[in-house]
């Protein structure tokens, strides 16, 4: 008996971990800021529409070296999609207001740094990068992205990405595989709309983690993104 209630116990817990990922979120028809998020796509940040005009974020995630712009709501609230990384299960981050960096007035969760200074985090839960969806897409500036690809195959030799980006060329993006038994790589792009697949030890794959395939006549299915 008390073994049974262990095991409920475990299922509710394990529930409560997941519902705490929200699926379908749509950023544009942000009403109002509120406190950080866990969504599907990374940690939603949102910031009052009169909080400033120039707004950009840094993080320990690529060692606070990268900024990521703030897009604006149909209601004028300022919000940006954070990638989480498991890497990471502490993300910290600063906002810079018209040039002066500031915590984020909508997170209650801050520590001091060494001069004092408020830093805001949001605490990773564990596992929820096998929620995630990918590609993982970052903001370097309007018109450029940082698209990060993966694939989890832990008994693989090889695995490259095969993309529209150029010409869907079999030898130009091998990916690196990490610790975690996912395989990696960091692309840029403009906008516009990209299909691609894997080529794990010589066999085509689609991309599992992402819910959008279409069809090309020259390849068939394929995994597909579009960059706004």
């Amino acid at each position: 008996m008390k073994k049974n209630l262990t095991v409920i116990l475990f299922i509710i817990i394990r529930l409560s971990s997941l519902l705490a990922i929200e699926k379908y979120v749509d950023v544009d028809l942000i009403k109002e800021s509120s406190p950080p998020r866990i969504i599907e796509k990374g940690i939603l940040i949102t910031l009052p529409k009169d909080f400033g005009h120039t707004l950009t974020l840094r993080s320990n995630l690529d060692g606070w070296m990268n900024d990521y712009f703030f897009k604006k709501s149909f209601y004028d609230i300022y919000y940006l999609v954070l990638p989480y990384s498991q890497d990471k299960k502490r993300v910290a981050y600063l906002i810079n207001v018209d040039g002066y960096w500031e915590a984020d007035p909508s997170n209650p969760n801050y520590y001091l740094d060494k001069f004092g200074k408020k830093i805001s985090y949001v605490d990773i839960k564990e596992n929820i990068e096998n929620i995630q969806i990918f590609p993982i897409i970052r903001e370097q500036t309007p018109e450029i992205k940082k698209v990060t690809f993966k694939y989890y195959a832990p008994t693989a030799d090889n695995v490259t990405l095969v993309c529209s980006v150029d010409n869907m060329s079999v030898f130009s993006h091998q990916l690196i595989k990490k610790r975690d038994n996912y395989w990696t790589i960091d692309l840029f792009f403009s906008p516009g709309e990209y299909y691609y697949y894997f080529y794990v030890d010589g066999e085509k794959m689609l991309d599992f983690r992402n819910d959008c395939k279409n069809y090309h006549p020259q390849y068939g299915q394929v995994s597909c993104f579009t960059l706004n």
